[in-house]
């Protein structure tokens, strides 16, 4: 009976409790038609305020150094590293050398024969110009084997290596996420993160595998030009340096556009990849409460700004490199002209 007693008391003070909370939500309706009240309209503001600071005090990501990228590279990744950096610039020395021993091709097919006539005019033998020719051949499929296994040692050694460092760094970011406390996640949405860990850890890979390779090539191709053009003649070399500070600043402006997109870019499709994950997740009350076209509109408004954001940059990256085209070209022409 006591137990029941005690029951029966408490049921009717949380009634009691519930009847006092839903009168005090009522009074600013009847006293002021259909506006919120004082109270609600303070807690909609802190709440207002709270989340726009909550926007401003979001950390933003800080540039690192390219010896970072390889922090959590193990000693089997550093040699496989070092192995595939000097094939990058093997590699990239070929270029350069290609054109070294071309000069000497053109010569000993244009050697003269053995009774003293030039090609292709006469009929006595050529047994010195075939010599020329042959050695010469020998040359090029030796450069053309060194440069086949250089290129394959160097793309995949990066290529090795990106993808066993993309995948520890998915690890390091899950174990992270799952460290963090509850107030981080008031400043970054949970599917905004599974697209982030998806979309950085991608162009993570590819910086650290294929694109690192070809910059290594590129920047042991061109001081290899420069000595292989001043060795032919330095002349025409200094005549067609005028082309080097156009080309230079196109692509050093499009290599600025392109970095500032690509970071817009990710921002967009991590909130629109959010906004996906969550509709997704909680389809039934998105359909009990028939906020399908909002969902939609919302998604569609990120990828509409992701979009505006996309061409500008194209337009802004084709038009540099239709400069950069336009600058070597030109250097073509003066060289034929000089030369």
């Amino acid at each position: 009976v006591g137990l029941g007693w005690q029951r029966g008391r408490t049921a009717a003070m949380e009634r009691g409790s519930h009847g006092e909370h839903a009168a005090s939500a009522r009074r600013p309706m009847l006293n002021g038609g259909d506006s919120p009240g004082p109270d609600v309209e303070a807690q909609n503001g802190n709440s207002h305020c709270s989340a726009s600071e909550a926007e401003t005090q979001r950390p933003q990501p800080r540039p690192v150094s390219l010896l970072k990228l390889f922090k959590y590279a193990t000693a089997l990744d550093r040699c496989v590293l070092f192995v595939a950096t000097v094939g990058a610039i093997v590699q990239g020395v070929s270029g350069p050398a290609l054109s070294f021993f071309m000069k000497d091709l053109f010569q000993a097919i244009y050697f003269p024969n053995d009774d003293g006539s030039l090609p292709p005019h006469g009929t006595g033998s050529h047994h010195e110009r075939d010599d020329k020719v042959l050695h010469n051949l020998i040359v090029f499929l030796v450069l053309a084997g060194v440069s086949f296994v250089f290129s394959y040692v160097s793309f995949a050694g990066f290529s090795y290596v990106g993808d066993r460092l993309s995948m520890e760094l998915k690890r390091k970011f899950f174990d992270n996420l799952l460290r963090k406390d509850v107030g981080w996640y008031d400043l970054h949405g949970t599917g905004e993160m599974a697209t982030r860990l998806t979309n950085d850890t991608y162009d993570f890979k590819q910086g650290v595998s294929d694109k690192l390779a070809s910059l290594i090539m590129g920047l042991a191709m061109s001081p290899a030009g420069f000595v292989v053009a001043f060795t032919h003649d330095w002349r025409l070399t200094l005549m067609m340096f005028i082309g080097i500070p156009f080309m230079a600043g196109s692509f050093a402006v499009a290599i600025k556009i392109l970095q500032k997109a690509a970071s817009s870019q990710q921002e967009f499709y991590a909130k629109a990849g959010g906004l996906a994950e969550m509709s997704i997740g909680a389809i039934r009350t998105v359909a009990a409460f028939g906020g399908y076209e909002r969902e939609v509109a919302k998604y569609e408004e990120q990828l509409a700004e992701a979009e505006k954001n996309g061409v500008r940059a194209g337009f802004c990256n084709g038009f540099s490199m239709g400069v950069s085209t336009l600058a070597i070209y030109a250097t073509f022409s003066i060289g034929f002209y000089v030369g």
